[in-house]
């Protein structure tokens, strides 16, 4: 898998929302996030049935795990920044992350422009003072309304022919002006995104458009995966043509339509990639091009006996158009990882 197909499938969901959902991403930067959720969560009802990647992870059994306390144990310097920015976001927003959040669905629709922010959809389970948030976002130049009974907080930001802060060329009149919009879906859930997502996702819920549990490609594979801590699912065919993938890269891929990742963590780290071929031989090019690139890799762990237990680990298991990669690492093993990488990180 080439990096940039990589940015485009695990790093595509870290572009979604803003305003709330940025400020839970940065919280969360360069964490696993894990959890356990018994069954598919019932937000998937919001999702659209041609998202092109959907992911979910359980964010209170992650602040509550050993993996947590052991990334605190080991980088006591970011720990305390985590704090301190736990403690503003929460003065901030009433939102105790620890606590108050429970977990986190989002998705990508097809399409995705490089270098938008603004497209998809984060929802959040948990506990929110809806009155507090509001307020909050009013002071930030947000206007409410209302869609079929959900209160619905939008702010646009530049007006057309105004340069954008980030862009520095001034928006087109006519033009779609970027925007963040949050969304009281129900008690306990916020949407954040655009407000035709939100809408998008409130006509869902009344009935209106069909949503991606009709998808039996995508819920099939959801379900593998819905006892795991963490996963995500989604089109790799469609999310390697949004990432602009150059033509001869990409013409050296075998053709992969869908793809599923999952992690779980209780005694140590175990996790699951499987991808969906086109056909037989497709699946067979992808396993040869995996066992070749695990093989290298263990060629190269070399005098890194944590890596190296890695590697051993992993497992990969080809079966008509399926080919499937999982590993288990033991927590011994998992805190030495930490450990090591925390001690190359720090100067």
């Amino acid at each position: 898998m080439t990096s940039q197909t990589r940015y485009a499938v695990f790093g595509g969901t870290a572009l979604l929302g803003a305003g709330l959902a940025v400020g839970l991403a940065a919280y969360f930067v360069g964490m696993p996030a894990v959890g356990a959720l018994s069954g598919a969560p019932a937000e998937l009802a919001y999702v659209p049935a041609e998202a092109s990647l959907v992911a979910f992870a359980d964010v209170r059994e992650f602040m509550g795990s050993d993996l947590h306390q052991q990334l605190r144990e080991l980088t006591p310097g970011p720990a305390a920044a985590e704090a301190r920015g736990r403690q503003w976001f929460q003065d901030t927003t009433g939102i105790d992350v620890e606590r108050d959040v429970e977990y986190v669905l989002a998705y990508l629709p097809a399409g995705v422009e490089q270098g938008r922010h603004d497209q998809g959809l984060v929802l959040v389970r948990g506990r929110f003072d809806q009155p507090r948030v509001e307020q909050l976002l009013e002071r930030h130049g947000a206007v409410a309304e209302t869609y079929r009974g959900k209160r619905l907080m939008v702010r646009r930001f530049e007006e057309p022919g105004v340069p954008a802060p980030d862009a520095g060329a001034p928006v087109p009149p006519g033009a779609p002006r970027p925007e963040m919009a949050v969304g009281f879906i129900q008690a306990g859930l916020v949407a954040v995104g655009t407000r035709a997502a939100l809408v998008q996702a409130i006509d869902l819920e009344s009935g209106a458009g069909v949503d991606i549990t009709r998808n039996d490609a995508v819920m099939a594979l959801v379900r593998e995966a819905d006892d795991s801590h963490a996963w995500a699912v989604g089109r790799f065919d469609t999310l390697l043509a949004d990432a602009h993938v150059p033509v001869e890269v990409a013409s050296r891929l075998p053709p992969v339509t869908y793809f599923a990742a999952s992690g779980t963590i209780d005694a140590g780290l175990s996790g699951r990639v499987r991808m969906e071929a086109r056909d037989a031989e497709a699946a067979q090019q992808l396993n040869e091009v995996v066992r070749g690139f695990v093989a290298l890799a263990k060629l190269q762990s070399g005098s890194n006996p944590e890596v190296g237990a890695f590697l051993q680990s992993i497992q990969l298991r080809s079966e008509e158009t399926t080919v499937e990669l999982s590993f288990a690492v033991p927590s011994d093993a998992v805190r030495s990882l930490l450990s090591r990488a925390h001690v190359g990180l720090v100067p």
